[in-house]
């Protein structure tokens, strides 16, 4: 959760991004979340974190190449995106780390990749040994 709402990703073709009040959402009342449509060939998304802000998410996709999507919150406005080389895809997990973003992929072997969060600008990538992987 990020402030008072809480962020949900669907596995839809493009996924949709929800933000949910959470005092509502744990006292049973109604309510109506903010959806927002990521844009094709954005969809599994398995790694969602925030900015060291907080005041931007980070959604990794795994796809091929993967991608990953930068939204300002709680506005849910889009604010970039990445289409990472050839050969980094799959993402499967991710963390902040200072001011970069980190992802590990499905890949084998299995693979880290460096992304600048600011600018959301490729840094490096690092591929592990055989069987440094998730398999």
């Amino acid at each position: 959760s990020l402030g008072s709402f809480a962020y949900f990703v669907t596995s839809a073709k493009p996924a949709v991004v929800m933000r949910c009040p959470i005092k509502e959402m744990f006292h049973g009342d109604t309510f109506h979340p903010l959806e927002v449509s990521l844009a094709l060939g954005e969809h599994n998304v398995q790694a969602v974190f925030a900015d060291n802000t907080n005041e931007h998410m980070l959604l990794g996709t795994y796809t091929q190449p993967a991608r990953v999507v930068k939204l300002a919150v709680p506005a849910m406005t889009r604010s970039a995106s990445l289409l990472l080389p050839a050969g980094d895809e799959m993402i499967y997990c991710g963390a902040r780390w200072d001011k970069h973003a980190i992802f590990g992929t499905s890949t084998l072997p299995g693979r880290i990749i460096k992304v600048h969060i600011e600018t959301l600008t490729h840094i490096k990538t690092i591929e592990l040994s055989h069987g440094e992987d998730r398999a």
